[in-house]
């Protein structure tokens, strides 16, 4: 039983743990779901690809309105292929780019660092090389700032890989859910054709 001690204990935590309270804090935690799209709808030419590789029927066409138990089956199912397909490829392409910058800075020359940041507005290892050599505190403060939000940043890009593989997770338990959803009624439209 809980104690109304406990209760205003709970209720004081629960004040202090209401996430941002700025505009601008609550701007930007609401766009957080939206940074890499995998949260929307995947593309519908994919999802209509998949609907027609599990029906087995190359002018098939999905249709959400449907009362047919098979089809609505298959569209689920096609709609967490996509997703999946959609979830690794983004994961695929952002080990790319981590990749690809861990190899940058083994072998940068000072005139590679130089000409990256003219292409580049502020490249990473052009600010890293510009910080070590920068003795006035108070850029050198400036130039730490925009290295701590650069994206490239690698706890940037291993925190952003951990996000990715927790919606590629997620996409692969509700295929794992539509497969076994498919399956079922596969089964029984099978079982009732066969009785007949």
């Amino acid at each position: 039983m809980t104690t109304e001690k406990q209760k205003r204990a709970n209720r004081l935590n629960a004040t202090k743990s209401t996430g941002p309270r700025t505009g601008p804090g609550r701007t930007r935690a609401a766009a957080n779901a939206r940074k890499h799209g995998l949260t929307t709808p995947p593309p519908w030419d994919d999802i209509t690809r998949y609907y027609r590789i599990i029906r087995n029927d190359p002018q098939a066409m999905p249709d959400p309105a449907t009362s047919d138990e098979v089809a609505r089956a298959a569209l689920f199912l096609a709609e967490c292929e996509a997703q999946r397909a959609r979830c690794i490829d983004t994961e695929n392409s952002h080990l790319v780019r981590m990749y690809e910058r861990a190899g940058d800075g083994a072998y940068l020359t000072i005139k590679d660092i130089v000409n990256k940041m003219k292409d580049e507005e502020w490249h990473i290892d052009a600010l890293k090389f510009a910080y070590e050599r920068i003795l006035d505190p108070d850029m050198k403060t400036g130039i730490r700032v925009l290295i701590q939000g650069h994206p490239d940043r690698t706890t940037a890009l291993r925190y952003r890989l951990k996000t990715l593989r927790r919606y590629r997770r997620e996409a692969e338990a509700r295929r794992r859910k539509a497969l076994a959803r498919w399956l079922a009624v596969s089964a029984a439209v099978s079982g009732a054709l066969a009785a007949v």
